[in-house]
Parts: C-alpha cells; sequence; structure tokens
C-alpha cells in the first residue's frame, strides 16, 4: 500500500526498529479512577482468551487499534490492502474500502469512528469513516501533499499532514472534515504527528535536534510539550487515556515500553527484567498495550503501570505463531480488549485478546468516571 512519508505509525515503527474542572468534581473522578484501577488489577493474571479476526482467503491482516468493543486495521483481499473493521470475531468484518479507492488502512476506532488512510491517485489521505464504506469522509487538506489519520476521540481526529513546498510532516487535527484542519506543529520542531488522543490530549512525537521526542498537546501548537525523558536518545508517544501517555525510549540502545503523566519527568519505565527490547502502542484506565521481546521473539503484552506486573499475552495463543505485538486497548464496560497481530508461518493475522472484567462494581464505576468526565468536558 501506498504510505505517506510523514511520521507515522510505520514511521515509528521502522526508527524504533519495528513497526479546567472543578476540584471536588475532579478528585471524585480520580478517586473513582482509582477505585476502578485497584478493582481490575486481578484482571491481569487471569485468563484471556485469544480470537483470530482473520479470513482464510485473505492474505495478511492486522489490527493497530480499538474502541469500545471494535477493532480497526486491514485485510488483505487479492493484491489489495482493505480498511477493516470488526467487533469481536472473524466473521464480523465489514470492508471500510471505498468503492472507487479500495487501498486503505484503519489505523484507530474510538468505538464510534473509525480513522486511517485511503489510498487517492497514488496519494494517501486521511480518513474518516463511521462503521461503513459508504460513510467514508476525505480528510486530506486542500493545500497539502497528502495526509494520514492515526487518532480519533469524541469527534475529533488526529494525524499528520504535508504542507509547505518541501511537504513537511506537521502534526493536525480534524472535527469531521477536511476544512476543520487545525495545525498544531510545534515551531521548534522540523516534524511532527499525532499518533494517540484521549480526553483533551494529544500525543505523538515531534523531530527535535533530528532526533524525534515524545509529545504532548492540548488542542493547540502553543500548548505543546516534550515529553522526551532525560538521556533518551529518541521517544514517541504512541497512546492516551486522557490521564496517561505511553509509548517508549531509547536508553543505551536499548528500546524500552514506558508511561508518563504529563512531563518529561514522569516517565516511568515498564521494561520487564530480562528483556531485549519493549514497546507500549496504547492505554485505559492505567492499564497498557504493547510489546516485549523475549529470545528474539516479540511478544504482546500487557501492564498495568508497573515492569512488574507485565503479562505475556503471547502465551494464550494457539499454538504456531512465533511473535505478536498489542497495538490497542479498550473496554465496552463489561470486557478488556487487547488488539493486535500475531505472527504464523502463513504470515501476519489479526487478533484480539479479551476478558471478562469480574468485580461486579466495575460497570458501575465505568460509568461512573465516564459520566463525570463528560462533565468536566462541558464545565
Amino acid at each position: 500500500m501506498t504510505r505517506v512519508f510523514f511520521v507515522g505509525r510505520a514511521a515509528d515503527e521502522f526508527a524504533f526498529g519495528y513497526p479546567r474542572a472543578q476540584a471536588g468534581r475532579f478528585a471524585l473522578v480520580a478517586a473513582a479512577a482509582a477505585a476502578l484501577h485497584a478493582m481490575l488489577v486481578p484482571v491481569a493474571q487471569a485468563q484471556w482468551a485469544a480470537t483470530s479476526l482473520h479470513q482464510p482467503a485473505w492474505g495478511v491482516s492486522n489490527v493497530f487499534g480499538g474502541g469500545g468493543n471494535q477493532q480497526a486495521g486491514y485485510a488483505t483481499i487479492g493484491p489489495v490492502q482493505h480498511a477493516a473493521l470488526w467487533t469481536g470475531t472473524a466473521g464480523s468484518f465489514i470492508d471500510l474500502s471505498p468503492e472507487m479507492y479500495p487501498e486503505s488502512t484503519a489505523y484507530a476506532s474510538d468505538g464510534i469512528q473509525q480513522v486511517g488512510s485511503v489510498t487517492v491517485n497514488l496519494e494517501g489521505h486521511a480518513s474518516l469513516w463511521s462503521g461503513s464504506a459508504a460513510s467514508w469522509v476525505d480528510l486530506n487538506p486542500a493545500n497539502s501533499f497528502g495526509s494520514q489519520a492515526n487518532a480519533v476521540s469524541g469527534g475529533r481526529q488526529g494525524g499528520v499532514a504535508g504542507f509547505g513546498a518541501a511537504g513537511g510532516a506537521h502534526a493536525v487535527l480534524w472535527s469531521g472534515s477536511a476544512a476543520s484542519v487545525v495545525d498544531i506543529h510545534p515551531a521548534v520542531a522540523s516534524s511532527s504527528s499525532v499518533l494517540g488522543m484521549g480526553g483533551n490530549q494529544q500525543v505523538g512525537s515531534a523531530g527535535i535536534n533530528d532526533n524525534l521526542h515524545a509529545s504532548l498537546w492540548r488542542g493547540t501548537a502553543d500548548s505543546w510539550i516534550d515529553l522526551n525523558p532525560a538521556n533518551a536518545s529518541i521517544s514517541i508517544a504512541e497512546g492516551t487515556d486522557g490521564t496517561q501517555q505511553v509509548g517508549g525510549a531509547v536508553f543505551g540502545g536499548v528500546q524500552m515500553a514506558g508511561i508518563w503523566t504529563g512531563t518529561a519527568d514522569s516517565w516511568v519505565s515498564l521494561h520487564p527484567a530480562g528483556a531485549s527490547d519493549s514497546y507500549a502502542y496504547d492505554v485505559i484506565m492505567g492499564w497498557q498495550a504493547g510489546m516485549v521481546t523475549i529470545g528474539g521473539q516479540s511478544h504482546a503484552s500487557v501492564w498495568s503501570s508497573t515492569a512488574q506486573s507485565w503479562v505475556d499475552l503471547h502465551a494464550f495463543l494457539p499454538a504456531g505463531y512465533t511473535s505478536s505485538i498489542a497495538q490497542g486497548i479498550s473496554s465496552d464496560g463489561m470486557t478488556l480488549y487487547v488488539s493486535g497481530v500475531a505472527v504464523s508461518a502463513s504470515g501476519p493475522q489479526a487478533f484480539v485478546w479479551s476478558q471478562p472484567i469480574p468485580a461486579p462494581g466495575v460497570t458501575a464505576l465505568l460509568t461512573l468516571v465516564g459520566v463525570l468526565a463528560g462533565r468536566r468536558r462541558r464545565d
């Protein structure tokens, strides 16, 4: 598939060697979130069900992210890569590819909308869907040299677009149309890209002094925060839930998964003992999804905010899969979903790992947190 030349997911994987609210209400949200996380801790060690989303007639497939009970990615049908949407089973597959432009990829979902890229006349165009191919919206700005949407949350979309004579990569936001584009490129950066969104936050990377630095925004270029940890040569932030930010940083040549809470100094490593490298792609309510390399092979992984909490999701796959990566994590209030890809002799296949949330009070807490957070945003 034709890919834009920006600092997006594909470029990040290459760089790393892989692919104001009232005080009382804020405190209540935080308390509810903390209680929810405490109830979820036992979930990590319980049994996970691994479900292939791949269909035998396809060449390869992959899931890049999810929201609610949805998984977004692609499936290769014949020689063409098609943007794909699933809801937990192979049979739930929906082809999101526009009829005129079938070459496409979906990178993220918030459970309502999906975003990605569609190749239009050999140029990548940021794209938006609402669950069907017919709902496709071309987000490519009129004055850009290509674009890609990597994240979606609450009716806004984030990604990257090329501007200027050299087609420089700029982090951008949309609100459902090409004309709504907002450039949030930091003035000090040579390039930038939004890779994840949650709450009122956007995360990604910015080119600073010829190196990528993990970055955080709150809707404007002036809000940009450099998250690059001290002593890290490179870093990228991939996901945020509005509280934590996740991604990876390179220290002494070793790529390490980690989390931030709004500043470079807040970096906490998730890198497990004995791993050769690791990376985190997504986060929800204190849970992180990503990968850890063990014995030369990447293993889909999940954490609950500490390196010691690491769980190897690869162990729950059927026999015959040599490597795997978890690239998204979401919940519909009843079940946790970790989405990604597993590789067998026949190639990469889209997978989702799932697990019911066992504690009876968790659903109520999820609802409470959502309602309070929604009220906070409207204040």
